[in-house]
C-alpha cells in the first residue's frame, strides 16, 4: 500500500480503517507530544539549575560551600 493510498484512506470520511488511521495518528501525535514536552522541560530544568548553581546564587551550592568543600 503506497503513501496515496494510505492518504486516501485517511481523507475519506465513511471508512472503518480512515477512522482507525485518524485514532492512531492522533495517539502518536500525543504520546511524541507529551514526550518532547518532558525531555525539553528536563533539559531546560537542568540546564537553569546548572546555571543557577555555578552563578552561586544558590543557598545551598553556592560558591561558598563549593570553594569550602574543595581541598
Amino acid at each position: 500500500m503506497g503513501f496515496n493510498q494510505l492518504w486516501q484512506l485517511l481523507l475519506e470520511p465513511d471508512l472503518e480503517v480512515s477512522l482507525f488511521l485518524r485514532f492512531l495518528f492522533v495517539c502518536l501525535f500525543w504520546i511524541w507530544w507529551l514526550l518532547h514536552l518532558c525531555f525539553v522541560r528536563a533539559f531546560v530544568l537542568n540546564l537553569a539549575t546548572q546555571l543557577w548553581i555555578r552563578s552561586g546564587l544558590c543557598p545551598l551550592w553556592g560558591k561558598g560551600k563549593l570553594a569550602s568543600a574543595e581541598p
